[in-house]
Formats: C-alpha cells, structure tokens, sequence
C-alpha cells in the first residue's frame, strides 16, 4: 500500500510539471471552431498588405520624331525604401498614337509606409534606331492609395500626362445546358467557349481566353476559372461569350452567344442563367462567381 501512495504522488508530481502551453483542439465539443487567438497586438488599420491592380492610358504623349505620333510604351518599376526598383513589367507598344489606352493589367503588392515608389518611363519605339525616352513620373504608392487609386500625373520633360486607373478583377467559371446536337456521326456536341471583354455593346472584342472542348456532351461543366482583370466599373464594359461545338474536319459549329453588362453581375455576385442568342433558343449559358 505505501507503495502505491508513493507511485500516485510521483505521477501527480510529474503532471504538476508538465508543459501548459501544449496545442489545444482546434473545435470545442459542441464542434465549432474556436475563436483564433492573436499572436501579437490587433493590427492598426493600414498596417495590412494588399494587391492592386492597375492599367495605364497616356495623354498628349510627346514625340521625337517629326514624322509620326508616337509608338509608345511604358516600363513599369517598383522601389520599395533604399532598395534598388525592379521592373513590374512593359506594356505592349500602340502604334501611331498619341493618347495609348494600353490593356495591361499590372500587379504589386504594397503596404503603407514602406515607402514605395513607382517609376514609370515612356518610350517611342524606333524600328531602325535606339528607342527615345520621351517621358517619366514617379509616384508616391501611399499617396496613390489616398486617391482612390485612380491618378492623373504629368510627365518630365516635355509634358502629356499619365492615368493610372484601378482595376478590380473579378473570376468565373461557367457550364451549358441543353446544347444541341450538332454532330452528324453519334449527334451529340463537343462544346467550348470562347470567353471576351469590350467596351460597349458594339466595341472591339479582347480575348480573355477559351475553355476545353467537352466530346458528346448536351451539358457540360467546365473546369476553367476566368479571370477578367480588366474590370473596372462604371465604365460600360461588357463580357462577350461564344459557345461553339468544335469539329475537326469541318471547322466549328456556331451555337450561340451572349453579351453580359459588366457591372451589374459583378455587382449581383450571383450565378447568373441566360439563353443563348442567335442560336436555337433553348441553350442556356451559367455565369458562376469564384
């Protein structure tokens, strides 16, 4: 008996001592989950990072050569502090023109008062020469922030101005229902979409991508996420689908489209069903948020 006395008084001994800061279950009983427990003091607000995105549009660009507008681009670089800036990325050249609406959506990642910078260099492309500086800014990212990222700055040194607009990126997936059956051999179709932006009902189409043909299916799931990163609302901006059923020795099949107003499905952020116009009026397209 003083035996096992002493044995329990050793094992209550050796619990006293044990580690109190051991994992806890991630669920109570009831099986919800706990309540997280910060490892360090609530965040001030702006002490956060975040992604923004953004396209470019130059106004009045100045030329070196007599001849012709300008064929300009812009390369894109990031400062952060006393580091040295690295390139973002370069826009694609627009030929002959004086106020480019370049399309590339750019990405950076910032936090408030890391002291970032953006330094943007506009060149002329020059087919047989060196390609001529013909205008930079640098920007304050903060101060760009506080603006609603939406920024209007003039360029040294000889003038014209460059908009830095936000976009705010937006994904979906889509399926069809109800396709019909195109396929002389076994009848059923092997759809795909063909997924565009625009601006205006009538305005000029830019590929956003296309999905992967499903063979002999009347309703298929596509896998595919889109994204449509240059969103930017308020500005009459339209998604253009295409549906078409791919057929090797004869070319596609047209199905069907439709165009979808930007601004209020992304606002809805909600699956939205359409039927298919110019095609046989029973084909429905799905339009799923991510």
């Amino acid at each position: 008996m003083k035996y096992l006395i002493i044995l329990a008084a050793a094992i209550v001994a050796v619990a006293a001592q044990a580690p109190k800061n051991r994992a806890t279950s991630s669920t109570t009983t009831t099986g919800k989950p706990l309540a997280p427990k910060l490892a360090s003091p609530t965040p001030k607000p702006g002490d956060f990072a975040l992604n923004l995105t953004f396209v470019l549009t130059g106004k009045s660009i100045p030329t070196k050569d007599s001849n012709s507008k300008v064929d300009g681009y812009v390369q894109v670089f990031s400062k952060t502090g006393a580091a040295e800036e690295v390139l973002v990325g370069t826009t694609d050249t627009l030929k002959d023109n004086d106020n480019p609406e370049w399309l590339n959506v750019f990405w950076i990642n910032w936090k408030r008062g890391t002291q970032q910078k953006l330094h943007f260099i506009i060149k002329d492309h020059d087919t047989l020469g060196k390609d001529d500086d013909v205008g930079e800014v640098t920007i304050d990212v903060d101060q760009y922030v506080d603006k609603n990222q939406d920024l209007k700055v003039p360029l040294v040194p000889e003038g014209g101005e460059l908009l830095i607009k936000r976009t705010q990126p937006t994904r979906f997936q889509l399926y069809a229902r109800n396709v019909p059956h195109k396929d002389q051999f076994n009848g059923k179709s092997d759809p795909y979409v063909e997924v565009y932006w625009r601006v205006g009902k009538e305005g000029a189409d830019h590929l956003i991508g296309s999905t992967a043909i499903i063979n002999d299916e009347e309703n298929p799931d596509w896998k595919e996420t889109f994204e449509f990163s240059n969103y930017q609302k308020g500005t009459n901006q339209y998604l253009f689908f295409k549906v078409l059923d791919s057929d090797a020795l004869t070319g596609s099949d047209f199905l069907g489209e439709l165009l979808v107003e930007a601004d209020p499905y992304v606002t809805k952020r909600a699956t939205k069903i359409t039927k298919l116009t110019k095609g046989d009026g029973i084909t429905t397209l799905g339009i799923t948020p991510v």
